[in-house]
């Protein structure tokens, strides 16, 4: 369920599926929906951190395609109240029944190649 020899240590793994799963902190990934409020102390800090975790999620998102496994991203918030559950377990769902489909955070389902 939780493997963390696949870069990037995804929050879930469906091996047969060919799919890991990360549920993004809404503050240390940088939502753009929740726009979290920056410490005020070590600000410059705080916001280089954040940025090298985007940054990073790009390329472990990469490094996973390249290795034929499948990304599933969440934000933090999309998990909470019934609705935005519902859709997340959706979206899992979709994922583990097709196998040409890539979900990403900015579409909610596409078709790879």
């Amino acid at each position: 369920m939780h493997e963390k020899s696949l870069p990037g240590c995804p929050d879930f793994v469906f091996v047969s599926a060919h799919l890991a799963v990360f549920v993004d902190g809404c503050f240390w990934h940088g939502c753009p929906i929740c726009k979290r409020t920056m410490p005020a102390t070590n600000a410059t800090f705080w916001r280089s951190k954040i940025q090298r975790n985007k940054s990073r999620d790009v390329i472990v998102g990469r490094q996973l395609r390249t290795c034929g496994i499948r990304v599933l991203r969440l934000w933090e918030h999309e998990l909470r109240g019934t609705v935005g559950l519902e859709d997340a377990i959706r979206r899992l769902t979709l994922l583990l029944r097709k196998d040409k489909w890539c979900a990403r955070r900015d579409l909610n389902l596409r078709p790879v190649g």
